[in-house]
Order: C-alpha cells, then sequence, then structure tokens
C-alpha cells in the first residue's frame, strides 16, 4: 500500500500545486517547494495516486488516475488559497499542462520542468529508444512485468546526492526517492497522456515558465 508522503507548506494566499514525476515521491519537488515558500507561497506537494508503494501499487494505476488525483489535489489547495499556479517535473509538467486544460480559468500560472513527451535523456538505457511502441505492445500482453532502469550515473553528477538518492531507491521504501525503475505499462501510460496533451497543446493559453 501506497505510503502517504504529501505535505503542505502554509503561506500567504497564492499558492502553488507542485506534482511530481513518473515513479517519483513528493520528496523530489522539496527544494522547489521550499523556494516557493521563501518567497510567501503556500505550496502543497502532491501526491499521485499509485505511487510511493510498489510496482503493484502503480500498475494498478493509469493516467487517469493521475489526472484525478490532480483535480482533488487543486481542489484541496483551492480552499486555501485565491489564486492557483501549478508546477510539475517531466510526467508531472504533462499533468500541469493537462489540468490547465481542464480547468482553464482556475489555474494563473505553470512552470514547466523537463516535460516528457518522450521517455530519453543521457541516463536511460539505450534500448529505452523504442519506448514510443509500448502504448502497442503492452496491451499485447508483452513486458508487463519488464522495466527500464536508468543506468549509471543515473542523472545524477553530484556523488553525494546521487548515493543518498540511488541508496533509497534500492531499499524498501519508495517514498523516499522513488521506484529505481520505469514499469513498461506505466511508460505506455506516460506516452498515452503524452499523446492526448500534445494533440491539445494550442487550446493552452495559461503563461508557463518552460525550464
Amino acid at each position: 500500500m501506497p505510503k502517504q508522503v504529501d505535505y503542505l507548506l502554509p503561506g500567504g494566499r497564492h499558492g502553488v500545486l507542485l506534482i511530481h514525476g513518473l515513479t517519483g515521491t513528493p520528496a523530489e519537488m522539496r527544494f522547489v517547494a521550499k523556494g516557493l515558500n521563501r518567497r510567501g507561497y503556500t505550496v502543497y506537494a502532491m501526491q499521485l495516486a499509485g505511487h510511493c508503494g510498489s510496482v503493484e501499487d502503480l500498475l494498478a494505476t493509469g493516467w487517469r488516475d493521475w489526472a484525478a488525483s490532480v483535480r482533488e489535489a487543486a481542489a484541496k489547495l483551492g480552499t486555501q488559497v485565491d489564486k492557483l499556479f501549478v508546477g510539475g517535473l517531466s510526467m508531472g509538467a504533462l499533468l500541469a499542462l493537462n489540468y490547465a486544460l481542464e480547468q482553464p480559468e482556475t489555474v494563473h500560472g505553470m512552470a514547466l520542468y523537463g516535460t516528457t513527451f518522450r521517455y530519453d535523456g543521457w541516463a536511460v538505457p539505450t534500448i529505452a529508444k523504442f519506448s514510443f511502441l509500448l502504448p502497442w505492445v503492452v496491451p499485447l500482453g508483452i513486458g508487463r512485468k519488464r522495466s527500464f532502469t536508468e543506468v549509471f550515473p543515473y542523472g545524477l553528477r553530484d556523488e553525494r546526492m546521487r548515493n543518498r538518492i540511488v541508496g533509497a531507491m534500492f531499499g524498501d521504501d519508495s517514498s523516499a526517492a522513488g521506484l529505481p525503475g520505469n514499469p513498461w505499462p506505466a511508460l505506455a501510460e506516460l506516452y498515452r497522456l503524452a499523446r492526448h496533451v500534445r494533440a491539445r497543446l494550442p487550446q493552452i493559453h495559461t503563461p508557463a515558465l518552460v525550464v
């Protein structure tokens, strides 16, 4: 069962909802959350459905469940603030865009960190370049128990930070640093979300900071 590790940093009447990435955890948003909070924002680092538990917990959910988590978290934060901003990391940025599509009058601005329309990067295994095929492969029953595991140095240049995070990833508590790999079915859901958002990008007029 997922461990609940979302957190709220109280501040002023302008609020920021932060959304972590696929297989991630609210902890990965803490640096940004603290910085925003120091500047007077109320910050809520939410937890996506199926995350911070086992692989089975994650695979019991899909992108529509994750989007529902964002709606619920935004409603929760919305009761405490006058203006709502949304920020997301990786897949969380896709979910932020999706929420801006659903609630254009509610979201006053977005911060999009490394928006993931395709699973890539210098730390992912070479075979992952074919991951865009997963939405068609997984429904055939292929690879349900397979994962792409990032390779050393896991996208982290700081050795001390890398040792701490990798130790947490390969430990028993995924709420600390997320899962060590990206299960194929979960990545297939990411691609479905990306396709849904990409097709509707011209409809989004919310101001955004893209990092």
